[in-house]
């Protein structure tokens, strides 16, 4: 079998359950194992991690493999954590060592040197400013789920990152995208082949008006196991609520990013052992966590974008030939609105993203550059390795502002670190552009457990929602807020939305702030 040929030492723990290669990994193998960089673009859940973590570790992981060789960067934590579970048992098979790093999991000790990492972006530019000599031997990346952050400050720092990484073979997956070749420009090189496989099967799509229309055509046509998607934070809870007077309450649970680690956790582990259910989640459960087989997606409201629109139906019904979605819609148009995003993504007019960068991020990567170089950096070094973020005349625009606010030291030929640099560098606030603005950590006021954090916006005696369960607020203390469990239904939910824009926005010269 052609998957036994090429893959003699990894074809059996990754893929030898499935018995053979599928689409997606048949036309991935040859070019990764022949050392191409790819960027591979299939629908969700058509085995992209396996179409690279095989053929990777058999060509970059032989016996007795020491150093780091493979980094593999996804977007969140909670893919991390879900993909530790899932590639433990393979790795572990081949005897190959390995480590995760996020803001969840304390760092592993100094003299580790695994040979696959996996790690988030933020992670991944801490452990280049401490420890930089552990990926000396990377021979390569994969950016995992890379849609999500393209476009978006996060990107923007990823494609610095690649840049201060040695050279190796990049691997890149995402899901289903109007225009891979402008992606594997920006994270590939212009040498990567682009692999663009697996149609989308059909989309058979119901709109209702009721939620109660919604989960008596669930029931109806057998579908249940669902995950229910909604656009907002705040909608999760209010529909787990209304839920309860149609289905039965211990079988909805709930997922968002306000939710305890350890909550989010605890629903993914009782989808994956359920074989009936509803979950009530944002875009956590749009990415590649193992939620086991679905029977259909629900969609509360339209997505804003076709690719979101792909994304979460694809979860749904995998095994099937065609996609069983179920539109449930909130104001006038919206019904339209479903129509469009079935007809666009069946007919694969799929938007293209915007990719302008951001300035700001250049500041970030400026002083997280210098904290890991104590001696400073060569001009001409730090211009190549923010070239895809400004130009020359913008760096010195943005280096003089630095130096005048006394974050950075100016040379001829030079820039090193201020003391205000480094000792941000030491308090760990280089490393993220994500806005640090903080959330408010609810904590149940009887057992003094934190059950999720917000951006809350109530005051005592309100009744909120969170983890589908009703809940008044009793106390509030600093950025703490005290609740405890109600009987009957209510909640103002109010969840902000975050700030917009990086976080070093704030260091930016007056002339580039606006753009």
């Amino acid at each position: 079998m052609i998957g036994r040929d090429l893959l003699p030492r990894t074809f059996g723990p990754f893929l030898g359950r499935f018995g053979r290669l599928n689409e997606v990994q048949e036309a991935s193998v040859g070019p990764i194992l022949a050392g191409q960089s790819v960027v591979i673009a299939a629908p969700t859940a058509s085995g992209k991690t396996e179409a690279a973590l095989a053929p990777l570790v058999e060509r970059h992981c032989p016996p007795g493999v020491d150093g780091l060789r493979i980094v593999y960067v996804v977007p969140t934590r909670a893919l991390v954590n879900d993909l530790v579970r899932r590639i433990e048992g393979p790795l572990q098979t081949l005897r190959v060592s390995f480590a995760a790093k996020t803001g969840d999991i304390p760092a592993f000790k100094i003299t580790e040197r695994p040979a696959v990492l996996l790690t988030t972006p933020e992670s991944l530019d801490s452990l280049l400013c401490r420890r930089p000599a552990l990926f000396t031997t990377v021979t390569a990346v994969v950016l995992d789920e890379v849609h999500l952050v393209d476009g978006t400050y996060r990107g923007d720092q990823l494609q610095v990152l690649l840049r201060r990484l040695p050279a190796a073979q990049h691997v890149v997956l995402s899901a289903t995208i109007g225009a891979p070749e402008a992606l594997a420009q920006r994270y590939a090189g212009p040498e990567a082949v682009v692999i663009r496989v697996g149609e989308s099967r059909p989309i058979e799509l119901e709109i209702h008006e009721r939620l109660e229309d919604v989960v008596a055509a669930l029931r109806k046509s057998g579908r249940i196991k669902v995950l229910w998607f909604c656009n907002k934070r705040a909608d999760v809870e209010t529909v787990s609520q209304e839920l309860r007077a149609f289905w039965p309450k211990d079988r909805i649970v709930t997922h968002h990013g306000s939710l305890a680690r350890k909550d989010r956790t605890d629903t993914e582990a009782a989808l994956r052992y359920w074989t009936w259910g509803i979950c009530v989640a944002t875009m956590t459960l749009e990415v590649g966590i193992d939620v086991g087989d679905v029977d259909a997606v629900v969609l509360q409201g339209p997505p804003n974008t076709v690719s979101a629109f792909l994304q979460r139906i694809g979860r749904g019904g995998r095994r099937e030939a065609s996609i069983a979605a179920f539109g449930l819609c909130l104001e006038e148009g919206d019904a339209a609105s479903f129509e469009f995003l079935a007809e666009a993504a069946t007919e694969g007019r799929i938007e293209v993203t915007e990719a302008e960068p951001d300035p700001s991020v250049a500041v970030q990567q400026i002083l997280s550059l210098l904290y890991g170089s104590p001696r400073g950096l060569d001009r001409e070094r730090l211009a190549s390795l923010l070239e895809p973020l400004v130009g020359q005349a913008t760096l010195a625009l943005i280096l003089d502002h630095l130096a005048t606010q006394e974050y950075v030291v100016l040379a001829r030929t030079r820039v090193q670190a201020g003391t205000k640099t480094m000792d941000m560098g030491e308090k760990g606030r280089l490393h993220s552009n994500i806005p640090s603005q903080k959330e408010t950590v609810l904590r149940d006021a009887r057992t003094g457990k934190a059950i999720g954090a917000a951006f809350l916006g109530a005051s005592i005696g309100d009744t909120v929602i969170v983890g589908g369960k009703t809940r008044r607020v009793v106390g509030m203390s600093g950025t703490t807020v005290d609740l405890e469990a109600v009987s009957g239904a209510g909640g103002v939910a109010s969840f902000k939305k975050r700030k917009s824009g990086g976080a070093f926005r704030w260091l930016l010269p007056d002339t580039l702030r606006g753009t």
